[in-house]
């Protein structure tokens, strides 16, 4: 099996991932050409993973971004740059979560607007 994307020498499979990855086929171009500058941490959840229900815990990451008007994906540290080419748009923000559970190796992305 080919990793999707790895990320801090934890590969990520189409495979493990919990849901429809075709519903994110526009995330994961973005997630694979960002992937040496996310950094995973552990974190614990309130409840147990869906996925084998057998821990809290979870290797985490994101990337912080933001949406235009256009629905273009501009990264944090492109915002000011976006800003002198396209001034003062209004935008919003965009994270996309990584979560990898320790137990089974499942995974998921889950998207904050």
């Amino acid at each position: 099996m080919k990793p999707l994307f790895v990320i801090q020498d934890e590969m990520f499979y189409k495979e493990d991932f919990l849901d429809d990855i075709t519903e994110y086929d526009d995330i994961i171009p973005i997630i694979q050409e960002r992937a040496k500058l996310i950094k995973l941490d552990i974190i614990e959840c309130t409840d147990l993973n869906d996925c084998c229900n057998k821990t809290k815990s979870n290797l985490y990451g994101e990337i912080v971004g933001y949406i235009d008007e256009e629905e273009n994906f501009i990264f944090q540290e492109e915002i000011e740059e976006y800003r002198k080419q396209y001034g003062e748009k209004f935008l919003n923000l965009y994270v996309i979560r990584i979560y990898k559970c320790l137990s089974c190796k499942k995974w998921i992305i889950d998207i904050m607007e």
